[in-house]
C-alpha cells in the first residue's frame, strides 16, 4: 500500500503544481501509478474537472482484500517436494519470468532469431547476465533503499545519458548524472564515477 500511495502523491503534486491539468492525462497517469504496485487493491480516485484529482482508501477494496491478502494455494504434480520447497521453486520461477519480463520492457531487448546452437546459447547466457545484475541490484539496495525494486533501479539508471561532442578533431564524451532516484541509487551502491573510459 505504502508504495501504491507514493505513487498517487506524485500524481497529486503534478497536478497540485499544474503540470497535469487535462482530465484524460491524469486519469492515465493515476491508472499507472496504481497498476506496477497493484494499489487497485486498495485506493480509487476520481477526477472532477480540469486540474482536480484526489485519491483515497477504498473501504469495500480493504475489506476484500483482507479476506485474501497474503494466502496462496500452490498445485504441484511433484508430490516428493515439501510445500517449502513448493514455494521456494514458485518465488524463483517468478523471478526468473520477471527477469525476461524486464529484458523485453526495461532493457529493450529486441527479438532476435538465431538459427545457430552456439548464438542461441550465447543469447540465453546474457540474459542470465542481466536477471544476475538485477538480483544483485536488489541485494545490494536491500539494506539502504528497500523500497527499490531491481526493476525501478534499472528504470531509475535510463535517465543516465551519455552525448558525444567532437571539436578540434578530439571527441569528448559528456555525461548526465541522471535524476534524483538515479543520485540515490548511484549513492546506495557507492559509485562516484561515471564517466566512461575516452575512446
Amino acid at each position: 500500500m505504502s508504495r501504491a500511495k507514493e505513487e498517487l502523491e506524485k500524481v497529486v503534486k503534478a497536478v497540485s503544481a499544474g503540470r497535469l491539468k487535462n482530465p484524460a492525462r491524469i486519469g492515465a497517469h493515476a491508472g499507472r501509478a496504481l497498476s506496477r504496485p497493484h494499489g487497485y487493491r486498495y485506493y480509487s480516485w476520481e477526477v472532477s474537472g480540469p486540474g482536480k484529482f484526489r485519491f483515497f482508501e477504498d473501504g469495500k477494496k480493504l475489506a476484500a482484500e483482507m479476506l485474501h491478502e497474503g494466502k496462496y494455494i500452490l498445485k504441484t504434480d511433484h508430490m516428493e517436494i515439501t510445500a517449502v520447497e513448493a514455494v521456494t521453486c514458485y518465488k524463483e520461477l517468478n523471478t526468473v519470468e520477471q527477469g525476461c519480463r524486464d529484458l523485453k520492457d526495461v532493457i529493450d531487448m529486441r527479438p532476435i532469431h538465431h538459427q545457430k546452437d552456439d548464438r542461441i546459447e550465447a543469447h540465453i547466457f546474457v540474459a542470465t547476465l542481466a536477471l544476475f545484475i538485477k538480483c544483485s541490484l536488489e541485494y545490494q539496495l536491500a539494506s539502504k533503499l528497500p523500497q527499490l525494486s531491481g526493476t525501478d533501479a534499472l528504470v531509475a539508471m535510463k535517465s543516465i545519458g551519455l552525448s558525444e561532442l567532437a571539436m578540434d578533431h578530439k571527441v569528448m564524451r559528456l555525461v548526465s548524472g541522471g535524476g534524483r532516484d538515479t543520485k540515490r541509487i548511484l549513492s546506495a551502491l557507492n559509485i562516484k564515477e561515471i564517466n566512461p573510459p575516452d575512446p
